[in-house]
């Protein structure tokens, strides 16, 4: 009893959040409390100190806009083919969408195939990036490697 009215004690003050840019009325509206004209104002507009810039570069809250994930390195994700042998059967098509939801990545990392130990026949896998000896190793048996267009670049 005393635990149901703690939680509805719990939920009766939680104060709501300020919806900003919803009119006059919201008390948040027009310029939605950033006062008017000037640098601070504006969106992505503050000018940081150096100090107060490495504290938010570290935090990370300087970043914003999206992220084109062509630019980063760490979004290239390699999976083995002994890895891949486990999990595919033979003579079928795998796309790079499958061999994403088969390993829990996300839309916007590369798939790389690199080589290991496989005995799968017939395997036809798309990929974004593939090595040169798992190219061979996937020809040999029976079946083929298609990479996607990507743009090259190095790493």
């Amino acid at each position: 009893m005393k635990i149901s009215l703690l939680n509805s004690l719990k939920s009766d003050f939680k104060k709501k959040s300020r919806r900003k840019g919803r009119g006059h009325g919201s008390s948040k509206g027009k310029t939605c409390g950033r006062g008017h004209k000037g640098q601070k104002c504006r969106s992505g507009g503050r000018k940081h100190g150096l100090k107060e810039r490495k504290v938010l570069i570290k935090r990370g809250g300087l970043e914003c806009g999206f992220k084109c994930r062509r630019n980063s390195d760490n979004n290239i994700k390699a999976i083995s083919l002994s890895l891949l042998s486990k999990r595919l059967l033979a003579n079928s098509k795998y796309s790079v969408d499958n061999l994403r939801a088969m390993f829990g990545l996300n839309r916007f990392c590369y798939v790389k195939i690199l080589d290991g130990d496989i005995n799968v026949i017939g395997l036809v896998l798309e990929c974004d990036y593939a090595s040169d000896s798992a190219i061979i190793k996937i020809s040999n048996l029976g079946g083929k490697i298609v990479l996607s267009n990507v743009i090259p670049h190095k790493y």
